[in-house]
């Protein structure tokens, strides 16, 4: 990166996404591989290179835990990435996830990554399969504002008061709405 004048850089694995249609031992293997190649890119760049580690395994959230609390103590990790599954963030099943993210200050970070609606178990979009780029663009919204929705409407904020949730390529223009229909936007 030095060589092509870039500055910070964070890395978030799309990969994070399509390890969550693998078996969960073979999710686990995933997972594991691309934790050794980030933490050798860290190595590389300490100084410019943060990343979100691919540790959430969706099939196995104590495991996922386990990982985050692990790798979570690395000065460069500054989040941890959720895959994007059939399961939204309000429910119990996240909750090891939550408390190894609140333990360590880590933001949760849900991110796009092309796998929504491609296998089974990931997010549908209304109306299902999008057909075109434009499509599937226009929609993505929808999976944040479900999960906003779902994460408010659980209580998980008053549970994990010091949780921070990161929506990242879903738009913009949502997020405004959705607090006001919540009461929040006042």
């Amino acid at each position: 990166m030095v060589k092509h004048g870039g500055g910070s850089v964070i890395f978030t694995s799309t990969f994070v996404g399509h390890t969550s249609s693998f078996p969960g031992v073979a999710a686990y293997a995933a997972s594991k591989s691309g934790l050794i190649g980030l933490t050798q890119t860290l190595a590389a760049e300490p100084e410019r290179v943060s990343a979100t580690p691919s540790s959430c395994l969706s099939q196995d959230p104590n495991a996922s835990a386990a990982e985050i609390r692990r790798v979570g103590k690395h000065s460069q990790v500054c989040a941890v990435a959720v895959p994007p599954i059939a399961m939204a963030l309000g429910n119990r099943y996240w909750w090891p996830v939550y408390e190894a993210a609140q333990e360590l200050d880590l933001p949760i970070l849900l991110h796009v990554t092309g796998a929504e609606g491609i296998y089974a178990g990931a997010p549908m979009p209304a109306g299902g399969q999008p057909d075109t780029y434009i499509e599937r663009y226009v929609t993505l919204s929808q999976a944040a504002e479900a999960n906003l929705t779902s994460l408010i409407m659980n209580g998980i904020f008053e549970r994990f008061p010091r949780l921070r949730v990161l929506f990242v390529e879903y738009g913009f223009v949502w997020p405004l709405p959705a607090l006001f229909v919540h009461g929040l936007g006042r």
